[in-house]
């Protein structure tokens, strides 16, 4: 999720069970919400694809945030004058850093829980990274909390409302999503197709929408965007037949990093300067389902193994976010999208 509500959720946290410890509670817990997001910058340097493999990796673990909860709060216990007991600050920094990636696990990208035994990156698909019906209860509560004339109960009573108020919105969407996969499923194996593997991804501004993303046993990716309850056609098709420079790719190291980020859910398409596209599916446009924001790009001049992680500006499709916005509202309200007529055709 973003900075600002792991900082919330964390001192939502401070609020509901630690406010006899003061306000430095809630400034205590903010800190602790957002500190494994500095593992970008420290582990990764100046390395796009090492911040790419660092970025939710040992900073997320569940097995390793324990125990810089001990030493994190016992100088919290130090530095706020030594209120409370250095038991309760350390609990405080366990929930506020543990929480974090439990909380990013929830989204699309994927977190590494169990590093270092395992790389696997873990992914519900359960919310957007940025989503205002979770984050604004939580907002509000630590609006009411950080008053003078707000009691102690009153605080922990709101704090402790809007966390419940986000478990449960959780739950409901992890539970969208796991209809809305069964249907996209359902409905390709219905026309035909067998089915490898598929997620239903939430996406950006409209939590009521799905994108639904499957790999195909012909290699190709099938994509839609649509309502948990709504139609699932029409789908889009996206074929993925490697050439020989694709494979060599996808075998460098790079090329490995790329796969196990996007979660294999991966195709290429060669440009014509004999560049390559790669787009990584779990993203898709509200105005096309089969691209994505997420691209990129290999020169035709360069060996296979020296993919750049970002696709040249030069070489992206520009994106009209009016167009996109448009499409996402009526894709929610069960409108037929209104699509550029640059967009691509659909494949029933």
């Amino acid at each position: 999720m973003d900075s600002i509500t792991q900082a919330a959720l964390g001192a939502a946290i401070g609020q509901a069970g630690f406010r006899e410890l003061g306000r430095r509670a809630l400034l205590f817990g903010a800190i602790c919400g957002t500190l494994p997001d500095l593992d970008s910058i420290v582990f990764g340097g100046a390395d796009p694809w090492a911040r790419l493999v660092a970025h939710r990796g040992l900073s997320h673990s569940i097995a390793v945030l324990p125990f810089i909860a001990i030493p994190l709060g016992w100088l919290a216990w130090r530095v706020f004058g030594r209120k409370g007991t250095r038991l309760q600050w350390v609990h405080l920094a366990f929930w506020g850093l543990v929480t974090h990636p439990l909380l990013d696990t929830c989204t699309t990208y994927g977190t590494q829980l169990l590093a270092p035994f395992t790389d696997q990156r873990f992914s519900w698909d359960t919310i957007a990274i940025i989503d205002a019906f979770y984050t604004i209860p939580l907002l509000i509560a630590l609006g009411v909390g950080v008053r003078k004339s707000a009691s102690l109960p009153r605080a922990k009573a709101w704090a402790r409302g809007a966390l419940t108020w986000g478990c449960i919105y959780l739950v409901a969407g992890w539970g969208a999503s796991q209809i809305a996969k069964a249907r996209f499923v359902s409905h390709l194996e219905a026309q035909g197709h067998t089915v490898v593997r598929a997620r239903t991804t939430v996406p950006a501004l409209f939590p009521v929408l799905r994108h639904g993303v499957a790999r195909l046993s012909t290699g190709a990716i099938a994509t839609n965007t649509f309502t948990p309850w709504g139609p699932v056609e029409p789908v889009t098709l996206t074929p993925f037949e490697p050439n020989p420079r694709m494979e060599a790719a996808l075998r460098s190291p790079k090329g490995e990093i790329l796969r196990w980020f996007a979660d294999d859910y991966l195709t290429a398409s060669e440009d014509a300067s004999g560049g390559i596209r790669w787009v990584d599916h779990r993203y898709g446009q509200y105005t096309d389902s089969s691209s994505s924001f997420f691209q990129s790009y290999l020169p035709a001049d360069v060996p296979p193994g020296e993919i750049l992680l970002r696709t040249p500006r030069r070489g992206r499709e520009r994106m009209d976010m009016g167009a996109e916005f448009r499409a996402g509202w009526q894709r929610a309200i069960g409108a037929e999208p209104t699509i550029p007529s640059s967009k691509g055709e659909r494949d029933e």
